[in-house]
C-alpha cells in the first residue's frame, strides 16, 4: 500500500481514497436501507453517504499521507547518515564491511576473483584536521 501511495503521489492518493470512501459508503447505505426500509426515500441517504466521505476523507487522508511522505524522507536521510561519513562522504566502516561481505559472497558464488586495494596516507589526520578548521 505504501509503495502504491508513493507511486500515485499525495494528491492522487487522496483522490483515490476519497472515491473509494464514497463508493463504500454508497454501497453500505444501499445495503442497509434496502434491508431495513426498502427503497423508499433512499435518495437523501445516498446524498448524505456521498457528502460525508467527500468532506471527511480528504481532511483526514491529506495530513496522514503527508506524514507518510515525511517519514519516508526521514528514513532515507537516516539511512544515508548511517551509511556514509558526513566529513569524507565515503562509506562508514560498518557499511563498507557489509558491502564487502556481499561482494565476497557474490564472487565466491560466481567463482570470480576478488581484490581490495588499501592506501595508507601518512599524517592523514593532520590533513583532515586542517580541512575542518578552514
Amino acid at each position: 500500500m505504501r509503495q502504491l501511495i508513493f507511486k500515485l503521489g499525495r494528491l492522487n492518493s487522496v483522490i483515490v481514497i476519497t472515491v473509494v470512501s464514497i463508493l463504500l459508503s454508497v454501497i453500505l447505505t444501499l445495503v442497509v436501507t434496502s434491508v431495513t426500509q426498502g427503497n423508499e426515500n433512499i435518495f437523501p441517504a445516498i446524498f448524505v453517504s456521498i457528502i460525508i466521505p467527500l468532506i471527511v476523507a480528504p481532511l483526514t487522508s491529506w495530513p496522514l499521507i503527508g506524514l507518510l511522505f515525511k517519514i519516508d524522507g526521514l528514513e532515507k536521510e537516516m539511512r544515508r547518515l548511517a551509511t556514509y561519513d558526513s566529513l569524507t562522504g565515503v562509506l562508514t566502516r560498518q557499511a563498507f564491511l557489509h558491502d564487502t561481505m556481499n561482494d565476497i559472497a557474490f564472487c565466491e558464488r560466481e567463482q570470480m576473483l576478488f581484490c581490495i586495494l588499501a592506501l595508507d596516507l601518512d599524517k592523514f589526520k593532520n590533513i583532515n584536521d586542517d580541512n575542518i578548521i578552514k
